[in-house]
């Protein structure tokens, strides 16, 4: 397969999805009274990065025209490389945030499970630690059927068609997981198997990409036409969630159509009409989707600390309306403080731990007949 497109634009919008959450938690923590407005702007943020996750992996690592096979070991490899260095520093980072719960058998066994990557199967430990690491949990799910599902569902003679019976057949999985948890809201919201559906429709919008780049009627395709297409449809995403009520269960299912449609609108706008959002593929737009990652991860655990500062050190409850105004420095004070740790994070352990841990896991399994793949856009 050729050398995969990097689409700029989804990289810097990268940067806003990892926004979208930290601002929901900014309300959370400092500004309670308007969380519920909020949530859904987080809500939106995690599916969007799944609906990403499954795009940009097909378009790296399958090519519908030739239907080679997944180097498996290779796949993974770059996986773990990819997500593990990162994790574990904010994993440790989390640590002094238990201290008063070391003493718990349920301390130990939800450590063990975050350094596997499990915890998010079990509601006991899917916020233990670093509270959005429950993503990730999700994540290693994908990852670990990503080459299966892209061997069934798109290496067939009709894989539309197989996706459309896929789809049937997880909703007969998601009303078995409704049966058999028996905490409905840790079900559909953050048990691994239900938000399945929105990576497999990044897989399918890769699909379509690859296979059908010039979908698009001839005057949509019009550099002017497309790219505000995809402005329109990203900013009703934007305001989705602040629009809806919070609705339970599979509110999230509501953004996947207008997502995978706006994830097709940037990839061919970027290379059938070459035209590039300037607002998400500027240089320091493109850094930002580089560290987003980071960002995500770090900054649930700098807001943590900070409210833990704010209730400790202040005579009265930090809520009271006379604070808002400190709410509102230390959420900025807390934005950089993120941004810091993020850079850090991904500038001297996400990055060169990538490189190192590959090279490591490649020589350790050079023995089993390992073949050597290319390096790969990472997400």
């Amino acid at each position: 397969m050729a050398s995969a497109p990097r689409v700029e634009s989804l990289t810097g919008l990268r940067f806003f999805l990892a926004f979208f959450v930290f601002l929901s938690h900014v309300m959370k923590y400092f500004f309670g009274e308007s969380y519920g407005i909020w949530d859904g702007l987080g809500t939106l943020g995690v599916s969007m990065f799944f609906v990403l996750s499954g795009f940009v992996l097909f378009i790296n690592y399958i090519d519908p025209h030739e239907m080679k096979a997944i180097d498996f070991k290779g796949f993974y490899i770059a996986r773990v490389a990819r997500i593990y260095p990162a994790f574990l520093a904010t994993l440790i980072l989390a640590i002094p945030l238990e201290l008063g719960s070391w003493s718990k058998p349920l301390f130990w066994e939800s450590l063990a499970l975050n350094v596997t990557m499990m915890h998010s199967f079990f509601s006991e430990s899917v916020f233990s630690f670093n509270n959005v690491g429950w993503t990730i949990g999700v994540e290693v799910l994908f990852y670990a059927l990503f080459p299966f599902i892209a061997s069934a569902l798109f290496m067939t003679a009709r894989p539309l068609r197989t996706v459309m019976i896929a789809a049937l057949c997880w909703f007969l999985l998601w009303v078995c997981v409704q049966t058999w948890l028996p905490d409905s809201y840790f079900a559909t919201q953050f048990y691994p198997l239900n938000r399945l559906m929105e990576f497999v429709g990044g897989m399918v919008t890769g699909y379509v990409f690859l296979r059908y780049p010039a979908m698009l009627p001839n005057v949509l395709a019009r550099p002017k036409y497309v790219g505000l297409l995809a402005f329109s449809v990203l900013a009703l995403l934007v305001v989705m969630p602040l629009g809806l009520p919070r609705l339970p269960n599979m509110l999230f299912l509501l953004y996947l159509l207008p997502t995978m449609l706006l994830y097709y609108l940037l990839a061919v706008a970027e290379f059938r009409s070459r035209v590039r959002i300037p607002l998400l593929c500027t240089g320091w737009m493109v850094l930002g989707g580089e560290i987003s990652y980071a960002f995500y991860l770090a900054h649930n655990l700098i807001l943590r600390y900070a409210r833990n500062a704010m209730d400790a050190f202040l005579p009265q409850h930090f809520m009271l309306p006379v604070y808002h105004d400190l709410r509102v420095m230390v959420s900025v004070l807390s934005l950089m403080l993120t941004l810091g740790t993020a850079y850090g994070i991904y500038r001297w352990v996400e990055a060169p731990m990538r490189q190192w841990l590959r090279l490591a896991l490649k020589s350790l399994f050079s023995g089993a007949g390992l073949v050597k793949s290319p390096e790969r856009v990472d997400v």
